[in-house]
């Protein structure tokens, strides 16, 4: 046992006559030495390297708990611990393994660069009753390399000026932080990397709170085993990402209360990782001069990844604001829900590649958007505003059973083919319950369909363009060709204002198409409410019933338009509708291999309109069409 105590100096280490300075201690000390180390009005100034086993003992922990726990003979009177936080140490401690550091105050800062730190230590580490203060880029802990345990409980990290904070690099012993809160302004926060195995976990009562972190809050790259956050993850940053993960096999963080805001930065950037992850709000905002290129990447995430907000409270899960290419880009992931969230402004600058024109021939891929989904599947969006967008508003690839509820979609796009809703192929069920799709440039909605079966339903939506009425040929255009099946519902849905059509469907090249339209409204457009098109080997079905249409203004459209021409078969089941047609057609159906379920005479309102146009050889049928 050596003591250390620079009030009293000129000592030869013992309790009567102790070092003045810790470096007089290790100079002497022997392996598995306890030094322990009274408080002092001053700082020690001066970093410490200890051996294997040794301790370094602050009198904020005192020397009775070492009696008790290690039955240690000691040749001092009780030393309970003190109040307070110890003795501080301005300077690097450097470990070598089996190493205890506990009850005192280590300082860090550019010039010392690191409080603790430990590469390849030949044994485990601990921290007790620990507080470690950093400042203009000097680090709390780094630890290099471990295969043996880490421990730090009890204690605090804080950090100011951009002091940076712990660091946990390769090796796959376990590193467990418990009670020991990590807050303050920070330049880096917390980092975990190459990683070959093992978890490092912060315990309940371990908060990380990072404020006005300048590079990297949460940084974890390339590791095996599990990083956990069990108490609140609270991140602010300015010019900073808020939380990256990139090639992990196991993030948690699920302590309540946690969420992310950044300025001039990603918020969330998560790539090739499997997760558990609940944040409460997630809000990134790009503020000139500065710029925000994307607020939330997700790449080929599996797990669960939710972003919360409070139930039915809009906005309370946080908003982006003028993210230049993308607001919310999600891909080749599963289990993501987001919930509550704005996204305005933005989408003003393009990819490499623009957005085409012709997405049938093409793809949307390229598309900027308000929120990307590509290969997404069984995920949940609900009661997401996206609005005043350069791009696409909500631009889905590959989408596969997933929902989305009260998801409002206004003023996006400033090109034709940018519409409010863009949707590249679909798998399973996608369904659409209360949602808007409101003044797109390229009008409300637009989809393609070419090589998987999906059924896509619209329940109680609006689609319309009061604001753009000139933007687009039809407020919903839907496309259905080669190996594609699209079953198409609209259910209680009102599709109104347009200078052009209302709902166009085109089947071709031997696809299935079923366009279902019930219980909904389509008025105030300029050309037919319904139009479907068959060619080639398409199969297509038509079902409305119980629904209102309004004729257009222009003469001689017919409200409902259907055209199969060629080898190409179908199905019109229409009942209980109103169909307002004043000096216009009711309905006109062309091709030989159309059936009319019910007769011409089930057609005709009586309205004072001209009733049918139907090919004679399609009539009299009264099987449903499905």
């Amino acid at each position: 046992m050596i003591f250390v105590d620079s009030n009293r100096a000129g000592g030869g280490g013992s309790y009567d006559r102790p070092f003045a300075t810790i470096r007089e201690a290790t100079a002497v000390s022997r392996p598995s030495e306890v030094i322990f180390v009274a408080e002092a009005p001053t700082p020690y100034e001066e970093s410490v390297t200890l051996q294997r086993g040794q301790m370094l003992i602050g009198s904020a922990f005192g020397l009775d708990v070492l009696r008790a726990e290690s039955h240690m003979e000691i040749d001092a009177p009780p030393l309970p611990a003190a109040t307070g936080t110890g003795p501080v140490i301005h300077g690097m401690i450097t470990l070598a393994g089996d190493n205890t550091v506990a009850g005192l105050t280590v300082t860090a800062d550019r010039k010392t660069g690191v409080a603790l730190s430990a590469d390849w230590p030949q044994g485990p580490l601990t921290f007790r009753k620990l507080y470690v203060r950093t400042s203009n880029d000097g680090w709390g802990l780094y630890v290099g390399n471990t295969l043996f345990p880490v421990t730090w409980s009890g204690g605090s990290l804080d950090a100011a000026d951009h002091g940076s904070g712990i660091l946990i690099n390769g090796g796959n012993g376990n590193v467990s932080i418990d009670h020991v809160p990590v807050s303050g302004d920070f330049g880096d926060g917390i980092g975990v990397r190459a990683r070959t195995g093992g978890s490092v976990v912060f315990h309940d009562g371990s908060p990380v709170r990072i404020r006005n972190s300048t590079r990297e809050a949460v940084a974890l790259s390339d590791s095996k085993g599990s990083i956990r956050f069990d108490s609140p993850l609270q991140i602010t940053t300015s010019d900073g990402r808020g939380f990256v993960a990139t090639n992990v096999s196991s993030v948690s963080v699920s302590g309540g209360s946690s969420w992310i805001e950044t300025t001039n930065a990603s918020a969330i950037f998560i790539r090739d990782a499997s997760v558990q992850i609940v944040l409460d709000r997630v809000t990134a905002t790009g503020v000139a001069p500065g710029k925000l290129v994307e607020a939330i990447t997700i790449d080929k995430v599996r797990g669960s990844f939710q972003i919360t907000g409070d139930s039915g409270q809009p906005d309370s899960g946080g908003t982006i604001r003028d993210a230049l290419s993308y607001g919310i880009r999600v891909t080749q992931s599963t289990g993501v829900q987001m919930r509550n969230m704005r996204i305005s402004g933005g989408g003003t600058v393009a990819s490499t590649e623009e957005c085409p024109e012709d997405v049938p021939k093409l793809t949307n891929l390229r598309c900027r958007a308000g929120l990307y989904l590509r290969h997404v599947e069984k995920s949940a969006f609900e009661n997401l505003t996206i609005e005043d967008n350069g791009g696409v508003g909500l631009n889905a690839n590959n989408l596969i059973d997933t929902t989305f509820a009260d998801v409002r979609v206004s003023r996006t796009g400033h090109k034709s083919f940018e519409p409010a809703l863009l949707i590249d192929e679909a798998r399973g069920e996608i369904r659409f319950t209360r949602c808007a799709f409101l003044d797109g440039a390229g009008g409300g909605i637009v989809i393609e369909q070419r090589f998987n079966p999906a059924q896509m339903i619209f329940d109680r939506c609006e689609i319309g363009a009061p604001a753009r009425p000139a933007a687009a040929p039809a407020l919903v255009r839907a496309t259905a060709g080669g190996e594609g099946r699209l079953d198409l519902q609209f259910v209680n849905t009102s599709v109104h204002d347009n200078a052009g059509g209302g709902i166009s469907f085109l089947a071709g090249d031997g696809a299935g198409a079923t366009l279902t339209i019930r219980d909904s409204h389509v008025d105030r457009v300029g050309s037919s409410a319904v139009s479907v098109s068959g060619s080639g080997h398409a199969t297509t079905s038509i079902i409305i019933t119980g629904s209102h249409f309004v004729a257009p203004a222009v003469r001689d459209v017919p409200l409902v338009d259907i055209d199969l021409a060629g080898l190409s078969g179908g199905c019109l089941e229409i009942a209980g509708n109103e169909l307002v047609g004043g000096a216009n057609p009711l309905l006109r159906a062309r091709g030989s291999q159309i059936r009319v379920v019910g007769g011409v005479e089930a057609l005709s309102p009586g309205n004072g309109g001209i009733p049918v146009s139907v090919d004679p050889s399609a009539t009299g049928v009264t099987e449903p069409c499905r």
